[in-house]
């Protein structure tokens, strides 16, 4: 059997392998884990497993099914994610046709779209079809966790009352918001952070040099989705932007630091604020292991996530030589959480470089 598309999970290919060998398939299935680790690519060629058409390597990729299912046009297949009330069915069909392509890619963009009731109606109809010319019919629900409680509740109904021929996934990495009535009628399958030799490869593999594919493997913490995105908003200004912050916040007066706020805030998204401090982050990070194991001088292109960028991670330990690295990096992890709460963003930002500020007074 093969899952030659899916990057790493060798746990996860192997379970599914076992039920798909066994044929005992559940009704229901939950993958979760961390973030673009492959639970919606995973769920797809799953989909197509239970439907292949070939008697040997499945899924094969060739018969019709693979082909229908791959290219999530089959009738017999339904995929559900999170929307804004006003996406049109243009803007539908395009994303879908983007997932095919990649199913590493997210469907929803916007951070507050929500999986509506009127998407669970559209699947009781959808079963109350007569199964057109699949094995199973297969329901694929992606972030899950973002249902509305009106949609949950009808998901719970189905989960209930299970149609015939009909297997159900929901992905999300988010388990504990999920209705726990939800999650105790399904299989659950975990799903974990990619390892960065994984990621390297995966990247390698879809034509990015080595050197390059090294360096964004570390930077994206077990999460491929993540170096996909570090290629497109071009990783090296980030990561330098993500620098200077530190920089200006633990060396500068009010002024600069207020400066770079609003340099930095205007026009950004959340999404690419998360993306620096998820780097900011990083760069503390290796601080803080600098601060620890400076005097063992270990092999620190091992060690480190910025090991290409050794000179400048030895001068940012010098300057955060008397500061609570550690207590920085939790402060940021809860400014990051603020982040999809509408909290003002120049306002997460001036906190930001508040942390270093009061580290300062703290040990005076």
């Amino acid at each position: 059997m093969s899952f030659d598309r899916i990057i790493g999970q060798k746990n996860v290919k192997e379970m599914l392998r076992k039920i798909l060998t066994t044929g005992r398939l559940s009704k229901s299935y939950i993958f979760h884990g961390p973030e673009g680790v492959g639970k919606d690519a995973m769920a797809i060629e799953f989909a197509k497993a239970i439907n292949c058409l070939s008697e040997e390597t499945v899924p094969c990729d060739v018969c019709s099914n693979c082909r229908q299912f791959g290219a999530l046009t089959h009738p017999d297949f339904r995929l559900i994610y999170p929307t804004s009330s006003k996406e049109q069915e243009k803007d539908f069909s395009k994303k879908l046709q983007l997932k095919a392509k990649d199913p590493y890619l997210p469907l929803a963009k916007n951070t507050l779209a929500k999986i509506l009731i009127n998407h669970t109606r559209e699947l009781k109809q959808f079963v109350s079809l007569k199964i057109y010319n699949a094995k199973y019919r297969i329901i694929l629900i992606s972030e899950a966790d973002r249902m509305t409680e009106q949609a949950a509740n009808s998901i719970l109904k189905l989960l209930e009352e299970p149609p015939e021929k009909t297997v159900m996934i929901l992905t999300t990495s988010k388990l504990n918001q999920l209705l726990p009535t939800i999650v105790s009628r399904c299989q659950l399958i975990k799903f974990s952070p990619l390892s960065t030799s994984d990621i390297q490869a995966g990247l390698v593999k879809r034509g990015i040099d080595n050197a390059r594919a090294a360096v964004v493997s570390r930077l994206a913490q077990g999460n491929f989705r993540k170096a996909m995105i570090l290629l497109q908003e071009d990783y090296q200004a980030l990561r330098n932007l993500a620098l200077q912050a530190i920089i200006i916040a633990a060396s500068s007066d009010d002024a600069e630091r207020f400066s770079f706020v609003e340099k930095f805030a205007s026009g950004k998204n959340k999404s690419l604020v998360k993306d620096f401090f998820a780097l900011t982050i990083l760069w503390l990070r290796d601080v803080f292991i600098f601060h620890q194991l400076r005097f063992d001088n270990p092999d620190w292109g091992k060690i480190l996530t910025n090991f290409d960028r050794l000179e400048d991670v030895q001068k940012l330990s010098v300057l955060l030589e008397d500061r609570d690295v550690k207590e920085t990096i939790s402060g940021l992890e809860k400014l990051i959480d603020l982040i999809d709460k509408n909290i003002y963003i120049n306002l997460i930002l001036i906190n930001f470089m508040l942390l270093f500020k009061k580290q300062i007074i703290s040990t005076s």
